[in-house]
């Protein structure tokens, strides 16, 4: 966390950075704690983690003490080991709902940051707030993409409705009842094309991860 907010102080926190670490550590619930240490394990952003670096930061988590179930939810994390000695996020998560153990010691200090910040009652509340803002902020999200794609569509639709005119001539007053035929036909070639850019579109999608891989 400290390294996040970039302090180099050498040990002295201002309180805008004692703020920042408190208001980031203490809303997290376990998931977002576990997916916030494999953020700070995984420094090459790679999406996965050498397994030993994991252990050790297991055993430092619980000041090298060793409880059965600790010694077991290594072990099973051990054989989630594809044999590159490496673990990815899913394989934590595996770890933690099978051994919820492991990974307290990370939840005990979260809620002690809680307790001598403010209190767990006032973070419960701010929890809670923060999870309201986060949705109405996705419902907004939703509304403008909604409103984007109508919009869209309705341009799609007047482009369509000019192309069936150039299509049909004066057809398109004389003969008006072979409009909707017309009109599914040209639907029928946007939907194609459409497909086309999809399909396109995912094969770059391809290639770039491949290339990542290399």
């Amino acid at each position: 966390m400290f390294d996040l907010i970039e302090t180099d102080r050498g040990g002295v926190l201002t309180f805008g950075e004692f703020v920042d670490i408190t208001s980031t550590f203490a809303p997290f619930e376990p998931s977002e704690l576990l997916n916030f240490f494999f953020f700070v394990l995984d420094q090459d952003k790679v999406g996965e983690v050498d397994i030993k670096k994991v252990e050790h930061f297991i055993y430092l988590m619980w000041d090298h003490v060793i409880i059965s179930n600790l010694t077991e939810g290594v072990e099973f994390m051990k054989t989630l080991d594809s044999g590159d000695g490496r673990v990815k996020y899913r394989d934590l998560q595996k770890v933690e709902r099978r051994y919820p153990s492991v990974f307290y010691p990370a939840q005990r200090l979260c809620m002690h940051v809680q307790k001598f910040s403010l209190g767990e009652g006032w973070w419960t509340l701010k929890k809670i707030e923060i999870k309201e803002a986060a949705d109405a902020k996705k419902r907004m999200e939703a509304l403008k993409k909604n409103k984007q794609r109508a919009d869209m569509q309705a341009e799609q639709d007047k482009l369509n409705e000019e192309m069936l005119k150039k299509k049909m001539g004066m057809n398109y007053y004389l003969r008006f009842w072979e409009r909707d035929k017309a009109r599914a036909q040209i639907k029928k070639i946007e939907q194609i094309n459409k497909n086309l850019e999809e399909m396109e579109a995912k094969i770059l999608e391809e290639e770039k991860k491949k290339k990542k891989k290399k």
